[in-house]
């Protein structure tokens, strides 16, 4: 059985900056709905297949966190089988999070989309409407469009000529893919915050 931690030590562990895994065992929808911010969704279903990618060194701590529906203790128990040492749960669940006055969130990939809000905001990154986009490829302007999705969330729909770079390949392949200096860039998604990101504002803008 593992052994349980209240919602304030988890406070106090993520506030420290110390190596921890959170992980939300409930299936992706439950998840959603409301989590921690930094849990990590790993549903029990999924746990045993995954759980050497996401954290590969057995001795590294682990905490729980359900919905008082025991898949947390579910998932303790097979943590232990697959040799993981150091495995809590959070006591009460996320009901317990809210009732020491904590935040739930709602969505998925909350850090990130959090962190790509706080840029837009702090670099004040120009937007374009899709009518403006449609005029600016009508014209024949210098542009360059990046999808920042999943490959299979772009596969689904996308805007035509749109080159696919999700996330963070973004940093790493936008310099190396513009025609030139001059080109302007448009990165898009979905309609969230994906897109957001820390290029130049004076040269990038999101659709």
């Amino acid at each position: 059985m593992a052994r349980t931690i209240s919602a304030s030590e988890l406070a106090a562990r993520l506030e420290s900056g110390g190596e921890l895994a959170l992980i939300d065992p409930r299936r992706e929808g439950d998840f959603a709905a409301d989590h921690l911010f930094w849990a990590t969704n790993l549903p029990l279903s999924l746990m045993e297949l995954r759980i050497a990618e996401l954290v590969p060194r057995r001795h590294t701590p682990i905490v729980l966190c359900d919905a008082s529906d025991g898949s947390a203790a579910e998932a303790a128990n097979l943590l232990g089988e697959l040799g993981y040492g150091d495995v809590a749960i959070l006591g009460g669940g996320c009901r317990a999070w809210v009732e020491a006055g904590f935040q739930l969130f709602s969505g998925v990939n909350v850090p990130s989309k959090a962190f790509g809000e706080f840029i837009e905001h702090a670099a004040d990154t120009p937007h374009v409407a899709p009518e403006e986009l449609a005029a600016l490829r009508e014209a024949g302007r210098d542009l360059a469009i990046f999808d920042a999705r999943p490959l299979q969330e772009y596969g689904v729909m996308n805007i035509p000529g749109a080159v696919n770079c999700p996330g963070g390949d973004l940093v790493y392949r936008l310099l190396d893919s513009l025609p030139s200096a001059e080109t302007l860039v448009i990165v898009n998604c979905a309609g969230d915050t994906q897109h957001h990101g820390s290029a130049e504002p004076a040269r990038c803008r999101h659709a």
